[in-house]
Protein backbone atom coordinates (compact mmCIF):
# COMPACT_ATOMS: atom_id res chain seq x y z
CA UNK A 1 0.00 0.00 0.00
CA UNK A 2 2.79 2.41 0.88
CA UNK A 3 4.62 1.58 -2.35
CA UNK A 4 1.47 2.30 -4.36
CA UNK A 5 1.11 5.64 -2.59
CA UNK A 6 4.69 6.62 -3.49
CA UNK A 7 4.14 5.59 -7.12
CA UNK A 8 1.02 7.76 -7.34
CA UNK A 9 2.84 10.72 -5.76
CA UNK A 10 5.73 10.32 -8.22
CA UNK A 11 3.31 10.23 -11.16
CA UNK A 12 1.56 13.38 -9.91
CA UNK A 13 4.88 15.15 -9.32
CA UNK A 14 6.12 14.14 -12.77
CA UNK A 15 2.91 15.42 -14.32
CA UNK A 16 3.23 18.75 -12.50
CA UNK A 17 6.85 19.10 -13.62
CA UNK A 18 5.89 18.36 -17.23
CA UNK A 19 3.12 21.00 -17.24
CA UNK A 20 5.43 23.54 -15.61
CA UNK A 21 8.15 22.87 -18.20
CA UNK A 22 5.64 23.36 -21.05
CA UNK A 23 4.52 26.69 -19.56
CA UNK A 24 8.14 27.82 -19.24
CA UNK A 25 8.87 26.86 -22.84
CA UNK A 26 5.83 28.84 -24.07
CA UNK A 27 6.86 31.89 -22.02
CA UNK A 28 10.46 31.66 -23.27
CA UNK A 29 9.22 31.51 -26.85
CA UNK A 30 6.94 34.56 -26.33
CA UNK A 31 9.74 36.54 -24.68
CA UNK A 32 12.11 35.86 -27.58
CA UNK A 33 9.39 37.07 -29.95
CA UNK A 34 8.54 40.17 -27.91
CA UNK A 35 11.13 42.63 -29.27
CA UNK A 36 10.78 41.47 -32.85
CA UNK A 37 7.01 41.08 -33.08
CA UNK A 38 5.11 42.15 -29.93
CA UNK A 39 1.70 41.48 -31.53
CA UNK A 40 2.65 37.87 -32.28
CA UNK A 41 3.96 37.54 -28.70
CA UNK A 42 0.62 38.93 -27.47
CA UNK A 43 -1.30 36.34 -29.49
CA UNK A 44 0.89 33.55 -28.20
CA UNK A 45 0.54 34.69 -24.59
CA UNK A 46 -3.22 35.17 -25.03
CA UNK A 47 -3.57 31.58 -26.23
CA UNK A 48 -2.24 30.24 -22.90
CA UNK A 49 -4.83 29.11 -20.35
CA UNK A 50 -3.47 30.83 -17.25
CA UNK A 51 -6.05 29.21 -14.94
CA UNK A 52 -3.96 26.02 -15.21
CA UNK A 53 -0.69 27.59 -14.06
CA UNK A 54 0.94 25.76 -11.17
CA UNK A 55 2.67 28.60 -9.29
CA UNK A 56 2.68 32.35 -8.73
CA UNK A 57 6.13 32.84 -10.31
CA UNK A 58 4.86 31.55 -13.66
CA UNK A 59 1.73 33.71 -13.33
CA UNK A 60 3.81 36.83 -12.58
CA UNK A 61 6.11 36.21 -15.53
CA UNK A 62 3.13 35.72 -17.86
CA UNK A 63 1.49 38.93 -16.54
CA UNK A 64 4.71 40.87 -17.17
CA UNK A 65 5.16 39.60 -20.72
CA UNK A 66 1.45 39.99 -21.55
CA UNK A 67 1.46 43.57 -20.26
CA UNK A 68 4.68 44.38 -22.14
CA UNK A 69 3.31 42.91 -25.37
CA UNK A 70 0.17 45.07 -25.03
CA UNK A 71 2.18 48.17 -24.18
CA UNK A 72 4.62 47.67 -27.08
CA UNK A 73 1.66 47.06 -29.42
CA UNK A 74 0.04 50.30 -28.18
CA UNK A 75 -3.12 48.52 -27.08
CA UNK A 76 -5.77 49.95 -24.78
CA UNK A 77 -6.43 48.05 -21.53
CA UNK A 78 -9.63 48.48 -19.51
CA UNK A 79 -7.96 47.90 -16.08
CA UNK A 80 -4.56 47.48 -14.41
CA UNK A 81 -5.44 44.05 -13.03
CA UNK A 82 -2.95 41.99 -15.03
CA UNK A 83 0.04 44.31 -14.86
CA UNK A 84 -0.55 44.69 -11.11
CA UNK A 85 -0.06 40.90 -10.75
CA UNK A 86 3.53 41.33 -11.94
CA UNK A 87 4.11 44.55 -9.97
CA UNK A 88 2.84 42.97 -6.74
CA UNK A 89 4.79 39.72 -7.10
CA UNK A 90 8.14 41.27 -8.03
CA UNK A 91 7.79 43.98 -5.40
CA UNK A 92 7.12 41.40 -2.69
CA UNK A 93 10.04 39.16 -3.76
CA UNK A 94 12.48 42.04 -4.28
CA UNK A 95 13.18 41.30 -7.96
CA UNK A 96 14.15 44.81 -8.97
CA UNK A 97 14.88 44.20 -12.65
CA UNK A 98 11.51 42.57 -13.33
CA UNK A 99 9.78 45.15 -11.10
CA UNK A 100 11.22 48.00 -13.15
CA UNK A 101 9.96 46.36 -16.37
CA UNK A 102 6.48 45.87 -14.87
CA UNK A 103 6.27 49.50 -13.73
CA UNK A 104 7.43 50.75 -17.12
CA UNK A 105 4.78 48.63 -18.86
CA UNK A 106 2.14 49.93 -16.46
CA UNK A 107 3.05 53.56 -17.24
CA UNK A 108 2.78 52.89 -20.97
CA UNK A 109 -0.56 51.14 -20.59
CA UNK A 110 -1.94 53.96 -18.43
CA UNK A 111 -0.86 56.46 -21.08
CA UNK A 112 -3.33 54.83 -23.48
CA UNK A 113 -2.98 53.13 -26.84
CA UNK A 114 -3.37 54.26 -30.42
CA UNK A 115 -7.01 53.18 -30.36
CA UNK A 116 -9.06 54.29 -27.35
CA UNK A 117 -11.22 51.17 -27.41
CA UNK A 118 -11.09 47.82 -29.12
CA UNK A 119 -13.98 45.52 -28.19
CA UNK A 120 -12.10 42.30 -29.05
CA UNK A 121 -8.98 43.23 -27.10
CA UNK A 122 -11.10 44.30 -24.12
CA UNK A 123 -13.07 41.04 -24.26
CA UNK A 124 -9.87 39.00 -24.38
CA UNK A 125 -8.49 41.02 -21.49
CA UNK A 126 -11.61 40.37 -19.41
CA UNK A 127 -11.31 36.67 -20.28
CA UNK A 128 -7.77 36.65 -18.90
CA UNK A 129 -9.00 38.34 -15.72
CA UNK A 130 -11.55 35.54 -15.32
CA UNK A 131 -8.88 32.91 -15.86
CA UNK A 132 -6.76 34.62 -13.23
CA UNK A 133 -9.74 34.57 -10.83
CA UNK A 134 -10.16 30.84 -11.48
CA UNK A 135 -6.43 30.35 -10.82
CA UNK A 136 -6.72 32.17 -7.47
CA UNK A 137 -9.75 30.11 -6.48
CA UNK A 138 -7.87 26.90 -7.27
CA UNK A 139 -4.80 28.08 -5.33
CA UNK A 140 -7.01 28.90 -2.33
CA UNK A 141 -8.62 25.46 -2.47
CA UNK A 142 -5.23 23.76 -2.67
CA UNK A 143 -3.95 25.91 0.17
CA UNK A 144 -6.94 25.03 2.34
CA UNK A 145 -6.52 21.37 1.44
CA UNK A 146 -2.83 21.52 2.35
CA UNK A 147 -3.64 23.17 5.68
CA UNK A 148 -6.38 20.58 6.32
CA UNK A 149 -3.94 17.78 5.47
CA UNK A 150 -1.32 19.19 7.83
CA UNK A 151 -3.91 19.55 10.59
CA UNK A 152 -5.11 16.00 9.94
CA UNK A 153 -1.55 14.64 10.04
CA UNK A 154 -0.86 16.54 13.27
CA UNK A 155 -4.10 15.17 14.71
CA UNK A 156 -3.17 11.63 13.69
CA UNK A 157 0.29 12.14 15.15
CA UNK A 158 -1.19 13.30 18.46
CA UNK A 159 -3.55 10.31 18.50
CA UNK A 160 -0.69 7.88 17.77
CA UNK A 161 1.50 9.57 20.41
CA UNK A 162 -1.31 9.46 22.96
CA UNK A 163 -2.04 5.79 22.25
CA UNK A 164 1.68 4.99 22.52
CA UNK A 165 1.94 6.94 25.78
CA UNK A 166 -1.05 5.08 27.22
CA UNK A 167 0.38 1.76 26.06
CA UNK A 168 3.72 2.51 27.73
CA UNK A 169 1.93 3.60 30.90
CA UNK A 170 -0.11 0.39 30.91
CA UNK A 171 3.03 -1.72 30.43
CA UNK A 172 4.77 0.13 33.26
CA UNK A 173 1.79 -0.39 35.54
CA UNK A 174 1.60 -4.08 34.72
CA UNK A 175 5.36 -4.48 35.19
CA UNK A 176 5.18 -2.74 38.56
CA UNK A 177 2.24 -4.82 39.73
CA UNK A 178 3.84 -7.99 38.40
CA UNK A 179 7.02 -7.29 40.37
CA UNK A 180 4.99 -6.45 43.47
CA UNK A 181 3.09 -9.72 43.14
CA UNK A 182 6.37 -11.57 42.64
CA UNK A 183 7.84 -10.08 45.80
CA UNK A 184 4.67 -10.95 47.69
CA UNK A 185 5.10 -14.51 46.46
CA UNK A 186 8.69 -14.48 47.67
CA UNK A 187 7.58 -13.40 51.13
CA UNK A 188 4.75 -15.95 51.19
CA UNK A 189 7.28 -18.63 50.24
CA UNK A 190 9.13 -18.04 53.49
CA UNK A 191 7.55 -20.94 55.37
CA UNK A 192 7.02 -21.34 59.05
CA UNK A 193 10.11 -23.55 59.14
CA UNK A 194 12.29 -20.73 57.74
CA UNK A 195 15.06 -19.35 59.90
CA UNK A 196 14.44 -16.56 62.36
CA UNK A 197 15.77 -13.83 60.04
CA UNK A 198 13.42 -14.80 57.20
CA UNK A 199 10.45 -14.96 59.54
CA UNK A 200 11.24 -11.49 60.90
CA UNK A 201 11.57 -10.09 57.36
CA UNK A 202 8.31 -11.72 56.38
CA UNK A 203 6.60 -10.17 59.40
CA UNK A 204 7.98 -6.72 58.50
CA UNK A 205 6.55 -6.85 54.99
CA UNK A 206 3.44 -8.92 55.58
CA UNK A 207 1.01 -6.12 56.44
CA UNK A 208 2.22 -3.71 53.75
CA UNK A 209 2.44 -6.33 51.02
CA UNK A 210 -0.87 -7.83 52.02
CA UNK A 211 -2.48 -4.54 50.96
CA UNK A 212 -0.35 -4.39 47.79
CA UNK A 213 -1.30 -7.95 46.88
CA UNK A 214 -4.99 -7.10 47.26
CA UNK A 215 -4.54 -4.02 45.09
CA UNK A 216 -2.75 -6.09 42.44
CA UNK A 217 -5.56 -8.63 42.41
CA UNK A 218 -8.12 -5.85 42.06
CA UNK A 219 -6.15 -4.33 39.17
CA UNK A 220 -6.06 -7.57 37.18
CA UNK A 221 -9.65 -8.53 37.97
CA UNK A 222 -11.34 -5.14 37.58
CA UNK A 223 -13.44 -4.33 34.56
CA UNK A 224 -13.38 -0.64 35.40
CA UNK A 225 -12.25 2.29 33.31
CA UNK A 226 -8.64 3.05 32.44
CA UNK A 227 -8.71 5.87 34.99
CA UNK A 228 -9.78 3.45 37.74
CA UNK A 229 -7.03 0.99 36.84
CA UNK A 230 -4.48 3.82 36.78
CA UNK A 231 -5.70 4.94 40.19
CA UNK A 232 -5.08 1.44 41.59
CA UNK A 233 -1.60 1.39 40.04
CA UNK A 234 -0.86 4.81 41.57
CA UNK A 235 -1.96 3.50 44.97
CA UNK A 236 0.45 0.58 44.60
CA UNK A 237 3.22 3.04 43.72
CA UNK A 238 2.41 5.07 46.83
CA UNK A 239 2.53 1.97 49.04
CA UNK A 240 5.89 0.93 47.57
CA UNK A 241 7.21 4.50 47.98
CA UNK A 242 6.13 4.37 51.64
CA UNK A 243 8.10 1.14 52.10
CA UNK A 244 11.19 2.71 50.50
CA UNK A 245 11.05 5.73 52.80
CA UNK A 246 10.21 3.80 55.98
CA UNK A 247 13.44 4.17 57.94
CA UNK A 248 12.04 2.12 60.80
CA UNK A 249 11.40 -0.84 58.51
CA UNK A 250 14.84 -0.57 56.94
CA UNK A 251 16.47 -0.43 60.38
CA UNK A 252 14.42 -3.43 61.56
CA UNK A 253 15.39 -5.42 58.46
CA UNK A 254 19.08 -4.56 58.97
CA UNK A 255 18.76 -5.68 62.60
CA UNK A 256 17.21 -8.96 61.47
CA UNK A 257 20.08 -9.56 59.05
CA UNK A 258 22.66 -8.74 61.74
CA UNK A 259 21.03 -11.14 64.18
CA UNK A 260 20.60 -13.90 61.63
CA UNK A 261 23.96 -13.53 59.84
CA UNK A 262 26.41 -12.82 62.63
CA UNK A 263 26.42 -9.02 62.49
CA UNK A 264 26.91 -8.95 58.71
CA UNK A 265 25.73 -5.38 58.03
CA UNK A 266 27.41 -3.99 61.17
CA UNK A 267 30.71 -5.55 60.06
CA UNK A 268 30.14 -4.15 56.57
CA UNK A 269 29.68 -0.63 57.92
CA UNK A 270 32.80 -0.91 60.11
CA UNK A 271 35.13 -2.44 57.53
CA UNK A 272 33.82 -0.54 54.48
CA UNK A 273 33.37 3.00 55.76
CA UNK A 274 33.36 4.23 52.15
CA UNK A 275 30.09 2.42 51.45
CA UNK A 276 27.03 4.62 50.91
CA UNK A 277 23.72 4.14 52.73
CA UNK A 278 22.05 2.86 49.56
CA UNK A 279 24.84 0.29 49.20
CA UNK A 280 24.13 -0.94 52.72
CA UNK A 281 20.42 -1.19 51.90
CA UNK A 282 21.29 -3.17 48.78
CA UNK A 283 23.43 -5.58 50.81
CA UNK A 284 20.61 -5.91 53.36
CA UNK A 285 18.04 -6.82 50.67
CA UNK A 286 20.44 -9.30 49.07
CA UNK A 287 21.18 -10.89 52.43
CA UNK A 288 17.41 -11.35 52.91
CA UNK A 289 17.36 -13.34 49.67
CA UNK A 290 15.47 -10.87 47.49
CA UNK A 291 15.95 -11.21 43.73
CA UNK A 292 17.45 -8.49 41.55
CA UNK A 293 13.98 -7.57 40.27
CA UNK A 294 12.62 -7.31 43.80
CA UNK A 295 15.61 -5.17 44.81
CA UNK A 296 15.08 -2.93 41.80
CA UNK A 297 11.48 -2.29 42.88
CA UNK A 298 12.34 -1.69 46.53
CA UNK A 299 15.19 0.70 45.68
CA UNK A 300 13.46 2.45 42.78
CA UNK A 301 16.03 1.64 40.10
CA UNK A 302 16.16 -0.50 36.98
CA UNK A 303 17.29 -4.11 37.05
CA UNK A 304 20.31 -3.12 34.93
CA UNK A 305 21.22 -0.49 37.53
CA UNK A 306 21.07 -3.16 40.24
CA UNK A 307 23.44 -5.41 38.28
CA UNK A 308 25.86 -2.52 37.70
CA UNK A 309 25.76 -1.48 41.33
CA UNK A 310 26.45 -5.04 42.47
CA UNK A 311 29.35 -5.27 40.04
CA UNK A 312 30.87 -2.01 41.31
CA UNK A 313 30.46 -3.11 44.93
CA UNK A 314 32.08 -6.47 44.23
CA UNK A 315 35.04 -4.79 42.52
CA UNK A 316 35.46 -2.21 45.30
CA UNK A 317 35.28 -4.81 48.07
CA UNK A 318 37.91 -6.92 46.30
CA UNK A 319 40.11 -3.85 45.86
CA UNK A 320 39.77 -2.81 49.54
CA UNK A 321 40.16 -6.45 50.83
CA UNK A 322 38.32 -6.04 54.18
CA UNK A 323 38.76 -8.74 56.81
CA UNK A 324 35.32 -10.32 56.07
CA UNK A 325 35.66 -9.94 52.30
CA UNK A 326 34.55 -13.49 51.55
CA UNK A 327 31.37 -13.11 53.63
CA UNK A 328 30.50 -9.84 51.88
CA UNK A 329 31.18 -11.24 48.41
CA UNK A 330 29.05 -14.28 49.17
CA UNK A 331 26.03 -12.00 49.71
CA UNK A 332 26.55 -10.26 46.36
Amino acid sequence: MRGLFYIVMLIVAAGCCSVHELDEMALNSAEELLEENPRAAYDRLGAMNISDFSDSATMARWALLYSESMAMSRMHVPTDTIVNIAVGYYSYHGKQQELSRARAAKQLLQAGGDDDYDALISALYVQKEREYALYMERMDRERYMAVALVVMLIGLGVIVWQRQRLRIQRLRNETLLGEASMLQGKLTGMSATANDMQQRVRALFEERFGLIARLCDTYYETQGTRAERNAIAEQVKDEIAAIKSDKGMNAAMESAVNDGCGGLISSLREQCAWMKEDDCRLMTYLACGFSNRAVSMLMGMSVDAVYKRKSRLRARIKAESPMDMERFLAVI
